[in-house]
């Protein structure tokens, strides 16, 4: 009976062991723990075989005895296990720097192999020799009798106590309370349990340790355990009340208005902002349907209106409702609901997620205006008006209403940025923009601002004619002066038009070739032109691109020659050397029409050098020649001041022609200073140290700056032919003082002045009275070639 006993009593660990795994899961120290309690109920059927003796054969009973040793040296290891593992349930920060040489696979591997070696010594003489009989009252008991080995057995014995104290140490490094509890109490019962096993070593007592060994550790785990379990389930049941509760605050906190009403009806939950949308306490609330609520706060606000309902499919299909809600101050706010069903075990309910979308709305309308409109003039952009045309292209079959695109760019609009500054550009382009919409308003058309000075139309019409009178009328409005704060101005547009279905059945189509047309509007001077399929401005562009490269190898350039007339004795004072281009197809090309090409592709540098180089020979040949001895002009790039080094390059062009510094004169407009002042004022500071003259070109076309004026270093001022053009105009007396007083101006800051484009004696007298020094014209002559200006230099002299 006590044999049967001693071994029922070591299934109890094995319960234990097997309750363990679900309660801490599949982990390393579920694993740790449950191979203790398993060694332990083996080494307790060890006990229980020295209680065989009437059941067992007593070389039967000594291989048991000898086999479920395995238990008893094991459980050395196996504790050390346990403090291993525990290991992993304290901090990183929390561990000393001396466990990393205690706690790791080294040193387990190392105390399990010394078990294996001391269980296998049990297998000897030298461990184990024999089982004796000891007689207990009636019971006759067994008892081993240890070998001269015996002492590596007691050595496990004090592992066991050291591992007990370092499983301790690292125990109560465990922040979870709970578990280091459990774990604290789980090694105080092994280790009863192992200090009243050793009694076993006395028969006098025998029985009495061998009952109460297992029966005490199995007592203490399964308190320990019962206590566990108890406060794991007072921890989870508290700690679903923490969350309860701070769920109840994050949905206080939500700015949705979050409800929840129960199968009839009646609200259960609601959050702060959903009382606060109706100024209503949430104590108020809850019990109450919908309708009460409202008519509670109607009491407040007599009226209340849905001002509109909407109902949409959510992707999950959970139906949305968007209403116009009026809340406890009378704000008509836009809100959706969604109504999403919770079923209990005991009853069903209805959450309800009520989100204020006004704001959204508002900031939605403000991106889509900032993605269709421009924020400048306020005027649809390139993205709006495209879906414009597309929307009336997919509508033309239906109204079949015919439409031009206009694209409109302003003349010379760079210069009023370059020398007025950016924020007076910005000011004309919204007056621009205002006169533009003015305009399309009348006609039931469509404008928009492309980019920069570029505006795109579109205006439905009936026949070309009166298109062409809208057009003009147009062209009217904007050339009307712009009156700004103390400034005037004077804008005048270029218009390329095209037409649907003709010239384009698409965006692309129509805004190409309207910008086609525009290009060759500005090309030509003229104010509007329609587009035509022979009009290809890529096709034109690239051709003469492709012949201007020719033109350098091929000597097609040649130097025409245009005199300046002294306004007091009428005699040549000096002359001016202009480019042209001699197409071997196309005949003379102006200027006009290749330089901004030349500009663009960087052939400005070599054209200007050949000018330069030309200029100085041609004029150093009529000096030699006693025909001539006066001061040539050459007009000279931007690019020219800005890339490679002019200075140099001019210098060795004199030294090779033999040209005096003084007769040669480069005129530059005032737009070079204002665009890279530094820059340009060092290098033409150096080219006048060199004795060459410097001539502000233009002055008044670009809407001048007299600052960079004062710091040019220049020789001479030519003004504008737009100013002289105006002489001759009857009651234009404002323009003529304009003019005398940019003539007195320049005198003043010691400036000889030129006028260029006189075209007539009327003219020639008005500047002779405001004593400008020298005019330039077709009055005296055009610009001419080398021959035919020989022969007008004796005429001028006579």
């Amino acid at each position: 009976m006590l044999f049967l006993l001693m071994f029922y009593i070591g299934l109890v660990p094995i319960l234990f062991a097997l309750s363990i795994i679900p309660l801490f899961g599949r982990s390393q120290l579920t694993f740790a723990l449950v191979s203790f309690l398993i060694l332990t109920a083996i080494w307790q059927w060890d006990v229980a075989d020295l209680y065989s003796y009437s059941v067992l054969q007593r070389p039967t009973a000594l291989i048991l005895f000898r086999l479920f040793r395995f238990g008893t040296i094991f459980l050395i290891p196996s504790l050390f296990f346990v403090a291993s593992t525990a290991t992993n349930l304290v901090p990183k920060g929390n561990r000393p720097n001396w466990w990393k040489f205690c706690y790791n696979k080294v040193v387990i591997g190392g105390i399990a192999l010394w078990s294996a070696f001391v269980y296998t010594i049990g297998w000897t003489r030298a461990g184990i020799t024999l089982l004796r009989t000891v007689n207990f009252g009636r019971y006759i008991l067994l008892f081993p009798i240890y070998g001269p080995l015996a002492w590596t057995f007691y050595a496990q014995v004090v592992a066991f106590g050291i591992f007990t104290v370092l499983c301790f140490r690292v125990t109560r490094r465990i922040q979870d309370g709970i578990t280091r509890k459990f774990l604290i109490q789980f090694l105080i019962s092994a280790a009863l349990m192992f200090s009243v096993g050793l009694f076993n070593i006395y028969p006098s007592i025998f029985v009495f340790s061998s009952g109460l060994t297992c029966i005490i550790f199995s007592s203490t785990i399964f308190i320990a355990y019962s206590r566990f379990v108890s406060e794991r389930y007072r921890s989870a049941n508290q700690s679903l009340q923490e969350q309860s509760e701070f769920l109840h605050k994050v949905i206080d906190v939500s700015p949705n208005y979050l409800s929840v009403m129960n199968s009839k009806g009646l609200f259960t939950i609601v959050n702060r902002a959903f009382a606060r949308f109706y100024g209503l306490p949430s104590d108020s609330i809850i019990g109450r349907s919908l309708e009460e609520v409202e008519e509670l706060r109607n009491r407040g606000i007599r009226s209340h209106m849905e001002q509109g309902t909407t109902v949409e499919q959510t992707p999950e299909t959970v139906p949305t409702v968007q209403r116009n809600l009026i809340n406890a101050v009378g704000q008509t706010r836009t809100v959706t609901t969604v109504e999403i069903p919770v079923n209990f075990h005991h009853a069903s309910q209805t959450l309800r997620v009520s989100t204020d979308i006004t704001d959204r709305i508002e900031y939605e309308e403000r991106i889509k205006r900032h993605a269709y409109y421009d924020s400048l003039t306020g005027l649809p952009n390139r993205m709006s008006f495209n879906q414009s045309i597309d929307n009336i292209i997919h509508s033309f079959d239906k109204y079949s209403t015919n439409f031009a695109v206009l694209f409109l760019d302003m003349d010379r609009f760079k210069n009023v940025n370059d020398t007025l500054g950016h924020n007076i550009g910005d000011e004309v382009l919204c007056e621009i923009g205002k006169r533009l919409s003015k305009v399309i308003d009348n006609l039931h058309g469509v404008v928009a601002r492309w980019g920069g000075d570029e505006f795109t139309l579109i205006i439905p019409f009936e026949d070309t004619d009166r298109l062409l009178m809208a057009v003009q009328g147009l062209i009217s409005d904007l050339e009307q002066v712009i009156s700004l704060t103390n400034i005037e101005l004077f804008i005048t547009p270029s218009i390329g038009i095209s037409l649907y279905p003709e010239h384009g059945n698409n965006v692309n189509s129509l805004l190409q070739a309207a910008d086609i047309a525009m290009y060759r509007a500005k090309k030509y001077g003229i104010k509007y032109q329609i587009y035509s399929h022979l009009m290809t401005k890529a096709t034109l562009g690239l051709e003469l691109e492709m012949d201007l490269r020719r033109a350098l190898e091929g000597d097609e350039f040649e130097l025409y020659f245009q005199p300046k007339i002294d306004t007091n004795s009428r005699r040549i004072v000096g002359t001016e050397a202009l480019i042209r281009w001699l197409h071997p197809r196309k005949g003379v090309i102006s200027p006009n029409d290749f330089i901004p090409i030349a500009e663009e592709t960087g052939m400005i540098l070599k054209i200007g050098d050949w000018v330069i180089q030309q200029a100085c020979r041609q004029n150093k040949i009529w000096m030699d020649e006693g025909l001539l001895n006066v001061p040539i002009s050459v007009n000279i790039s931007p690019l020219q001041l800005w890339f490679g080094d002019i200075v140099k390059s001019i210098k060795e062009v004199l030294t090779q022609t033999g040209l005096p510094p003084d007769y040669l004169e480069l005129e530059v407009t005032e737009g070079i200073a204002v665009q890279n002042e530094i820059q340009a004022i060092e290098r033409l500071g150096a080219l006048r140290e060199l004795g060459i003259r410097i001539a502000v070109d233009d002055f008044g076309k670009g809407y001048s700056s007299l600052n960079s004026l004062r710091l040019f270093p220049a020789d001479s001022l030519k003004v504008d032919k737009a100013f002289i053009d105006q002489l001759s105009i009857p009651n234009s007396e404002k323009n003529n003082q304009i003019t005398k007083h940019i003539i007195s101006l320049a005198h003043a800051i010691g400036l000889r002045v030129i006028a260029e484009g006189v075209e007539s004696e009327e003219q020639f007298h008005c500047l002779k009275a405001f004593n400008c020094d020298e005019v330039q014209g077709y009055l005296f002559s055009r610009p001419i070639p080398e021959k035919e200006f020989r022969k007008l230099v004796p005429l001028q002299a006579t």
